[in-house]
């Protein structure tokens, strides 16, 4: 196979990694901002860090799926 056959496969890897990231942080984001906010009747402390983590995960899925993910999908669809 010559590098010009595996160029697009390599883009689609990038694409579905990039995309597999952004599902794994966000759905990991909300199942900890849930659990963070059910355990604020019990502890606050513990909650207050459990919905910070939340939402650094959340962040991070953003900026993933912004910077990364979007970019990568239009340039394979182009």
């Amino acid at each position: 196979m010559s590098d010009f056959a595996l160029e697009p496969l390599v883009d689609l890897f990038q694409v579905l990694v990039y995309g597999f990231l952004t599902t794994l942080l966000t759905v990991g984001g909300l199942f900890i901002e849930q659990t963070g906010v059910s355990t604020l009747a019990t502890d606050t402390t513990l909650g207050l860090w459990m919905a910070g983590i939340g939402a650094v995960a959340l962040g991070a899925a953003y900026l993933v799926a912004t910077d990364r993910f979007l970019p990568s999908l239009r340039a394979l669809t182009a």
